[in-house]
């Protein structure tokens, strides 16, 4: 099929070698996976984003958005994840397709969507699904959900040996970084050989990056590209996803546990479809921000660790449960 993607965020530039090299969030990543993942499969696609450049990158024509016009087309997917969430752009352009799909990436609509445009909505977990056949006044059966998937390909064997008492938090600090800080300084207390390693920052969200202070055992990464994290987190002991911010879907989370480090994660949004709690993860009840849920996280965490049969259990159900693109 003939397909063509369209997102006219401007925060961020960025395709697939941004992705990989420099790293992203988590809208942005999956938008430019779907169109490589249809590319793969054989589809022609052309994506109409903020690319840096113009050009073909592994079979998915990057176009810079502002030279949507008038198309013909099979398939027609828009999305818009970031800071405007706005989808207004379209109005100016003709739009023939077979379908027309709106993908979305949280609880809420881009701007300026005319809803009537699409023929199927697009959405990432349950959870999701749920609200908006709440709050949208849509009719139900315009929706699909799709999880999100892994880049199998990023995760090649390593032999990089798994540090226990390495703590690690992915993603936009807005999403329970403090908390995540909070647990390590409990845990450092109790033994010096734990660390906390840092992947993310306000760069994510095309905000100013708020550097880290220096801190013992404390390793800020700041933004690195998808294939680094992959092969850094093969490493790691924890995956630290304590947040009051109901998750959508939780990319994170997924490359963390296809790593094979054992995610703790808030039972909130979509962690309960991705986490089954003492199978493949663990899901913490209780407001993160409340010592006693750090406190019971950072316990956790140290029976884990002590109890290596148990622990390499959780890591082998995890590796088996993210799905690829």
């Amino acid at each position: 099929y003939k397909i063509i993607f369209f997102c006219p965020d401007s925060h961020i530039a960025a395709d697939l070698n941004t992705l990989n090299n420099t790293g992203v969030g988590g809208g942005i990543t999956s938008r430019l996976r779907v169109a490589h993942a249809l590319a793969n499969n054989g589809h022609e696609e052309t994506f109409y984003t903020n690319c840096p450049q113009e050009g073909t990158i592994q079979n998915v024509k990057n176009k810079h958005f502002s030279q949507l016009k008038d198309i013909k087309t099979d398939i027609f997917i828009a999305a818009s994840s970031g800071v405007s969430l706005d989808l207004g752009g379209l109005s100016s352009s003709v739009i023939e397709a077979k379908i027309k799909i709106l993908m979305v990436h949280g609880p809420y609509l881009p701007d300026n969507t005319d809803i009537e445009f699409f023929d199927f909505i697009y959405i990432l977990s349950t959870y999701v699904r749920e609200i908006a056949e709440k709050q949208w006044n849509i009719d139900p059966k315009h929706f699909f959900v799709v999880y999100h998937g892994i880049a199998e390909e990023n995760f090649v064997s390593t032999d990089l040996k798994r540090d226990p008492y390495s703590l690690v938090y992915l993603g936009h600090p807005s999403k329970g970084l403090d908390t995540a800080h909070k647990v390590f300084r409990i845990l450092k207390e109790m033994d010096q050989r734990y660390q906390f390693h840092i992947y993310g920052s306000n760069l994510l969200w095309g905000e100013k990056e708020d550097l880290i202070p220096k801190e013992n055992g404390l390793v800020y990464h700041g933004m690195v590209g998808q294939v680094e994290l992959a092969h850094n987190l093969q490493g790691m002991g924890f995956s630290l996803n304590l947040q009051s911010i109901e998750e959508a879907f939780g990319l994170s989370v997924a490359e963390s546990m296809r790593a094979g480090c054992i995610v703790i994660a808030s039972r909130v949004g979509a962690f309960p479809e991705i986490i089954q709690n003492g199978y493949n993860g663990f899901l913490v009840a209780g407001d993160d921000r409340e010592p006693q849920t750090q406190k019971y996280a950072a316990s956790l965490i140290t029976t884990l660790v002590q109890n290596t049969g148990f622990s390499g259990y959780i890591r082998r159900n995890a590796i088996r449960t993210p799905m690829t693109w």
